[in-house]
């Protein structure tokens, strides 16, 4: 075996998942100085190691989950191949993916969630070992999939969402009731947010984080903010590369790192804000029409945080022509009643209590529709074990 050239074939694997999952950071290869341009062939192993030390130092607060393979088969299969019994290794900051991961472990065993082995803290960094994922992901076998295969795998992934969603808080959090640090919330970055306990401490620390904004924007934003609660357990980054799939079945679902209680509607407007390329964006469209039934305020929910999202983005900040165009985002017959009904209910942010209120029913809804996910899990969970031998 050339140890050399296996080793080698390790960082190439590890630098070509890191900068397919963020391809921001293919800034990288653009460094002459660590890549002169007339340099034709594959980099080196020195070369390798720098440019992926440098892709980890650019993450920030991102994190990033990796598969390494065995030495001497780095150079023989593709990123993401299934390798029996190899770990995963996950370089992130803060805590909450091994709680979160742990905490679903304990709600719920039957679901495929990776088995946390180890965790440390090394240069103010967090490192995990867990249990392999078999199988690639999603995107990586998405245009091999037929129709009928691509309905499968919606299918049970929504499977596994709609239980994680009979899960609900008193407050936006963490699973240990700390913060949640969010892959996006309308373009303020990574960056804790809560716990909160109502919409308007939520409200009042998103506008803070936004810099503030003039107080008719500020007061159209609040009056279409809709409810919260319940708060409710999300993934928050579910694309086609945290999906793995294995002989035309969901095996797991993974990277959990922003995970935790967010609002009911949380989880759908995810799907069009973070949405990627295609097959990611397919993929998502798919997602969020099954989900849309099942989320409270779906596209209210969806049309307040576009507008957010587009409000910071805005090259000359708000103007009257801004205010215009706020008015006719909400001025549709649909966001009209929502209003309507917003001031006229004991749910508003004077008496919360008619959240707590459509919440439980929207809790008691889901959970009747538990009793068949279960069961569903259960059998895909014993097939699994059966064709593992786990």
């Amino acid at each position: 075996m050339d140890l050399e050239k296996s080793i080698s074939g390790m960082y190439r694997s590890l630098l070509v998942q890191l900068l397919e999952k963020i391809p921001d950071l293919q800034s990288v290869l653009e460094d002459t100085e660590v890549i002169p341009m007339t340099k034709q062939d594959c980099p080196g192993l020195i070369v390798l190691k720098e440019l992926l030390q440098n892709a980890v130092m650019a993450l920030g607060n991102r994190s990033f989950i990796c598969f390494i393979d065995a030495l001497d088969e780095c150079d023989e299969l593709q990123p993401g191949s299934k390798r029996p019994l190899a770990p995963t290794a996950m370089a992130a900051q803060g805590g909450n993916e091994v709680d979160t991961l742990r905490f679903l472990r304990r709600k719920a065993p039957e679901l495929p969630t990776p088995d946390v082995k180890a965790t440390w803290e090394t240069g103010g960094r967090r490192y995990i070992v867990q249990d392999r994922v078999p199988g690639q992901t999603l995107g990586a076998v998405w245009h091999e999939l037929d129709l009928s295969a691509k309905v499968r795998s919606l299918d049970q992934v929504v499977a596994v969402v709609e239980w994680w969603r009979t899960s609900t808080s008193s407050k936006m959090s963490s699973v240990t009731g700390g913060p949640v640090e969010s892959l996006r919330w309308w373009s303020t970055g990574f960056m804790p947010w809560g716990p909160f306990r109502r919409k308007r401490e939520l409200f009042a620390y998103f506008e803070d984080a936004r810099g503030g904004c003039p107080g008719v924007v500020r007061d159209m934003l609040w009056r279409n903010m809709p409810d919260c609660r319940p708060w409710t357990f999300s993934h928050g980054d579910l694309h086609v590369y945290n999906i793995m799939v294995e002989d035309g079945n969901l095996s797991g679902i993974i990277d959990f790192a922003t995970a935790g209680f967010y609002p009911v509607w949380w989880e759908y407007v995810q799907l069009r804000l973070a949405c990627g390329a295609k097959p990611d964006h397919e993929w998502k469209h798919m997602l969020q029409l099954r989900m849309k039934d099942s989320c409270h305020d779906a596209e209210a929910a969806m049309t307040w945080a576009t507008v957010c999202d587009e409000l910071a983005s805005l090259p000359d900040g708000v103007t009257d022509a801004t205010v215009g165009w706020l008015r006719e985002q909400f001025s549709n017959e649909g966001l009209r009643m929502y209003e309507a009904i917003a001031d006229a209910r004991p749910g508003n942010d004077q008496n919360e209590g008619g959240e707590l209120q459509r919440g439980a029913g929207l809790t008691a809804k889901t959970v009747s529709k538990t009793t068949a996910t279960k069961a569903f899990l259960a059998r895909w969970r014993a097939k699994l074990t059966t064709r593992h031998g786990c």
